[in-house]
Order: structure tokens, then sequence, then C-alpha cells
């Protein structure tokens, strides 16, 4: 594995691991957790060509790689461990797609044009990993096989998107948030995709699967309530106007993660039957949230930043 010290790659790791695999992860070391118990670690960079020659020596089954952000992260590990593995697996994403978003984008949907190599990451993430997933399928063909996952959430998760909300709502007191009900809403727990993503490998399977769920998103406000609902069961949410909000100075996403600004609500709504048809198994959103709890409960919260409570008092609700 290229990666496998954080969130993703961990839980793919126990996975292997809980399954017999014998897995060795190239990572940097500088990020907390680390690799899981179990796992033979290599501490180097993935552009390094000694370091990947050194893996070259080994015929691998496959190679699993969740952190090729850039072409330029897959030009040294191609050429140097391309043809010492059966299958790479690379974890994309669906912000791949190209807008106007058509209606529930199937894996076929156009894809964002490619940009300067060196862009910067935050505005060109999408497009930076389609050019990835290009490489990936020039290179290797058939033993290419490319996972775009929608939003990842649950235990470990440590960019807080769904995490704020188990935050905020574990909490109690009153809560609201946009009326979003034109808002699909998909997700996927990182143990369910690590799950699906090591039957991929045992199946041989090959080519590209997008993996959210469900398979019929229920509205934001739907899933919200749902989430409340775990830690107050009684619980009447106030939805109010999106445009209140905006009025407000609420920015959606960046101020309240999960809601999205109108016209990306269809990048939210992808077509997942080729992943259930392949055994993409999804468990309860609550089960989720409760897990994320338990995880979270014990852990500070990061740089504090506007509460739910501060925006509903803002709007006066």
């Amino acid at each position: 594995m290229l990666g496998g010290g954080i969130f993703l790659g961990r839980a793919i790791a126990r996975e292997l691991v809980a399954g017999g695999a014998e897995l060795t992860c190239l990572t940097r070391g500088q990020h907390g957790p680390g690799p899981v118990a179990g796992v033979r670690l290599v501490t180097g960079e993935r552009r390094d060509p000694q370091v990947l020659r050194e893996l070259a020596r080994t015929d691998w089954d496959a190679l699993v790689d969740t952190c090729a952000y850039r072409p330029a992260d897959l030009e040294a590990p191609l050429e140097i461990l391309g043809e010492s593995c059966g299958c790479w697996q690379l974890i994309s994403t669906i912000s791949v797609y190209a807008p106007p978003y058509p209606p529930r984008p199937a894996e076929d949907a156009p894809l964002l044009p490619p940009v300067d190599p060196a862009a910067p990451l935050a505005e060109n993430y999408g497009a930076l990993k389609a050019m990835c997933e290009d490489m990936l399928e020039e290179e290797l063909g058939e033993r290419a096989l490319v996972l775009r996952p929608g939003l990842i959430v649950g235990p470990e998760d440590p960019s807080e998107r769904f995490g704020w909300w188990v935050r905020q709502l574990a909490a109690g007191g009153p809560v609201g948030w946009p009326d979003a009900r034109r808002q699909p809403c998909q997700w996927v727990d990182v143990r369910d995709l690590a799950a699906f993503c090591v039957h991929l490998l045992r199946e041989g399977a090959a080519g590209i699967v997008q993996v959210a769920g469900p398979a019929e998103p229920p509205s934001l406000p739907e899933v919200l309530e749902r989430m409340a609902r775990v830690f107050q069961p009684d619980i009447r949410p106030r939805l109010l106007p999106e445009a209140r909000w905006l009025a407000a100075g609420v920015r959606p996403w960046a101020d309240l993660p999960l809601w999205l600004p109108e016209e990306e609500y269809e990048s939210f709504r992808v077509d997942i039957s080729q992943a259930l048809a392949a055994g993409l198994q999804l468990r309860p959103l609550e089960e989720t949230v409760r897990d994320t709890w338990d995880w979270l409960r014990d852990r500070p919260a990061p740089a504090a930043g506007p509460t739910l409570a501060h925006w509903l008092q803002t709007l006066g609700a």
C-alpha cells in the first residue's frame, strides 16, 4: 500500500490483515496514528526511486494507492512498481466529474478537463485526480482498478466534515439547518468502503466503480434529522430558508459542512448500481453516527470556529 497511516488507508489495512494478507505500507510517517498492527512498515517518499526499487524486488499481488493526488505522484511508482504488481487499486473521487452535473452520474459521465499538473491542489483536486486515473489506465490497462468514493465518513476521519455535525448534535440543545430539501446527500462509511476495496481485490476486479450510498439518497435535512435523533430521539429541528443562511454570511460547506451551493446539488447524487452489483454493503447511518461519536468524544475539537448554536443565534432561531 502507498499510504496506510490515516483514515481510509488504516481501514483497508485492517481488512487486509484480518483476512490473512501480508501487507507492506510505504508511508512518510508524518501523520498519526500510523499503520495498523500486523503491517510491515517502510518509511519513505512515494516518489523516491531508491525506496521504490527496493519494493520492486518483490512481486505483489496488488498495490493499493490511497494518496496519489497529482500525476507526479504516479510517475516514479508506475515506472518502477508497475510491472511487479498484479492489480493497482487507485482511490480517486466523485469530484472528477465535470459540471453541469448530469442527474445521477454514472462511471461514464464526462470528466473535468486536464489542468496544469502543478496547479494548486485545493482548487483543482477533481481535475488532478482525473489525470491520475488517465495515467494509470494508460499505463496498466486491465490491471487498473479505480474507485471513486463520495463523502467518506466514520471513525478516525480527520476532516471534521461529518464529525462537525456529530459534535454539534451530541452537544444537545436546539438544532436547525438550511431547508435544503432538494439537496440529495450520499456518503459511505470508511469501514464499508474498506471492505469493498478488499472484496474487489479478492475478486480480481478491474475498471472504474463509484462508491457512495444509499442508492436512493435522502435529502440533507432528512440525513441531519436522523443524525440528531441518535442523541435526542424527540428532537424537532428548525428548517430555515437557505437564503436566510446565505444572507447571514454562512458559507455552504465551508461554514456548514455537507450543505452545498444549489448549483452543486447533483454532485452529491451518483449512480451506485455498479458497486451494489459488485457486492457493496452499507451499514445504517445511525451506526456510523454512534461509532463516530465514540471515537470523537475523548478527542479535543479542532481550532475553534462558529458552532451550530452560534449560527442559530445569529439567525434568531
